[in-house]
């Protein structure tokens, strides 16, 4: 991941090993119920508490939400981010859609194929905010981290998205 993820780790490195792993699954699991809760605020009002509930449901029920927890990824902090830009799209606030997804796409860069999805429907205003949420973001890991993560994440890391990977024989 990007130094964006080492970033949102920082809280929890003064406290020992097992109370902060405690207490990173408990803030994951509050940020993906938030999510769940703001993606149901994007329906119409007589909507939002079932489709809350099944997406609660649907959360608690799968094994991909307890693996998650379970391994401490930043999956809450994306889903919040995707969350934002769902509730945000449905009011037309296509700059905070922007940033939302800007955040979402540094973390993870599979939601930066939204970006491209809004941009080829004609929402450009989402540019702007995605890469200035994206920038401050990678620009505040790299004041709070070590600027040589951030520089090598650029230059190593991240030319090399692009670039096929070869699994026996496979592209």
């Amino acid at each position: 991941g990007s130094p964006a993820t080492a970033l949102l780790y920082v809280p929890f490195v003064p406290l020992d090993h097992d109370p902060a792993a405690d207490l990173y699954r408990a803030w994951q699991v509050i940020l993906i119920g938030a999510s769940v809760v703001i993606t149901a605020f994007a329906l119409p009002r007589r909507s939002r508490l079932p489709a809350a509930l099944v997406g609660a449901g649907a959360l608690l029920w799968g094994y991909p939400f307890a693996e998650s927890i379970g391994l401490g990824q930043v999956d809450g902090y994306i889903m919040l981010a995707l969350a934002i830009a769902i509730w945000a799209s449905v009011r037309d606030k296509w700059r905070l859609v922007g940033a939302a997804l800007g955040i979402a796409t540094l973390l993870k860069i599979s939601p930066g194929l939204l970006l491209v999805y809004l941009v080829l429907r004609g929402r450009r205003a989402v540019v702007l905010p995605a890469i200035i949420s994206a920038g401050a973001l990678l620009l505040l890991a790299t004041v709070v981290g070590r600027p040589g993560d951030t520089v090598k994440w650029v230059t190593d890391v991240l030319p090399e998205v692009d670039t096929p990977v070869h699994i026996g024989g496979l592209t």
